[in-house]
């Protein structure tokens, strides 16, 4: 996916040339997977292509905003939304979730981020790809921060973790007020380990769901799983 300047979905196509973070399968499974039909409103928090955002809108009729920091993200992101069936009601803004959440007033029943990873790791040269992977401009703490500000009483924060990442993740918004509801372990193939997990938190403690999914059969032949989760949006399974 990565290697493209666009990316074909069923409904919309994605332009992601001038996009640091192109799509990947983690945004992908994200977007498929978030359940939006109770929300009357959604925020994607680190917006990137617009990829999020268009996903969510397909499957719900509600308004949809986006954030992003990075000016031609923002452009590209906003020319990706202009083209799409739902441009009447996406909108993005370009500015940090931080100075986002301080001019805003109301609240979101669904917000998605499939955030920065590589707090621990060497950080990338180019400064745009530092900004995409690594968490120099969005680190969990201002993530959960953001969330809990800007989450209605009854809504869900969803967001795509490497499993390592994800215990410090918890411990870190269970500190702020955010309590894992679900979580959806994802494996590459059955017989590997657990690589990434999609996190549910809302305001109030409830009885953790927790449920297994596996991406492959083998090298790139999808599951039963996963041909369904994408089949509303992936042109060829």
């Amino acid at each position: 996916m990565a290697g493209r300047g666009y990316f074909q979905f069923k409904q919309f196509q994605v332009n992601q040339e001038h996009c640091a973070m192109k799509i990947t399968t983690d945004s992908c499974l994200l977007g498929a997977y978030v359940p939006v039909g109770q929300a009357s409103t959604i925020l994607d928090i680190g917006a990137g292509t617009g990829v999020l955002a268009l996903m969510l809108a397909q499957r719900s009729t509600c308004w949809v905003d986006a954030v992003e920091i990075d000016r031609d993200t923002v452009c590209q992101a906003e020319a990706n939304m202009l083209q799409s069936p739902w441009r009447g009601r996406l909108q993005i803004y370009e500015a940090s979730v931080q100075n986002f959440m301080g001019g805003r007033v109301e609240q979101y029943d669904c917000i998605v981020s499939n955030p920065p990873y590589y707090s621990q790791s060497q950080l990338s040269v180019q400064r745009k790809k530092k900004i995409a992977w690594h968490d120099v401009t969005l680190n969990f703490y201002d993530l959960v921060h953001a969330a809990k500000r800007l989450l209605s009483n009854e809504g869900t924060f969803h967001l795509i973790l490497p499993f390592l990442e994800t215990q410090r993740f918890i411990d870190i918004a269970v500190e702020q007020g955010l309590f894992p509801v679900e979580r959806l372990n994802i494996a590459p193939q059955a017989d590997r380990p657990v690589n990434r997990v999609i996190l549910s938190l809302s305001h109030h403690t409830k009885t953790l769901i927790e449920k297994d999914f596996v991406l492959y059969q083998d090298h790139q032949v999808y599951t039963h799983q996963a041909r369904t989760l994408f089949s509303p949006y992936y042109l060829a399974l």
